[in-house]
């Protein structure tokens, strides 16, 4: 459910204000489901609805993440950037932690699995430690 939020509460941020049917085609989720993830966010004033039923970011409750955490982010991306993967899940890790905003917290979240999966992807070793992974170059030779 934490991600069906973050898609609508993106798209809204990126797009403005939208329907409930515009939510649908952006997401490719269903109505219902789409009203479930909106009525909670309403209710905690995330969202408001505005004219012709179309909801839109309710600036008045906008909470601004913590200067650790954008530091921690761009601390990660930097990292990613130069692919050193298994840094930056540990710094994504650390940005869960300080981070305000559930929203925030899944992103981080989702960063640090994405690293870890191309950490782990076609590394024998990684700073001197062993990983325990056959390179497949091996394999193939020792078939022949």
């Amino acid at each position: 459910m934490v991600n069906n939020e973050l898609k609508v509460l993106k798209l809204i941020t990126r797009r403005g204000p939208l329907k409930v049917r515009e939510l649908c085609m952006l997401t490719g989720l269903h109505e219902t489901t789409i009203k479930r993830v909106i009525k909670p966010l309403l209710t905690r004033g995330v969202l408001k609805l505005v004219s012709d039923w179309r909801y839109s970011i309710n600036s008045e409750m906008v909470i601004e993440e913590s200067e650790q955490y954008r530091q921690h982010v761009k601390q990660a991306t930097a990292l990613e950037a130069k692919g050193f993967w298994l840094r930056a899940v540990q710094v994504w890790r650390e940005a869960m932690l300080v981070a305000r905003l559930d929203a925030s917290r899944s992103e981080a979240k989702e960063n640090c699995d994405r690293c870890a999966i191309n950490g782990a992807r076609n590394y024998v070793s990684y700073s001197g430690i062993e990983t325990g992974r056959i390179p497949e170059n091996t394999l193939r030779e020792d078939c022949q």
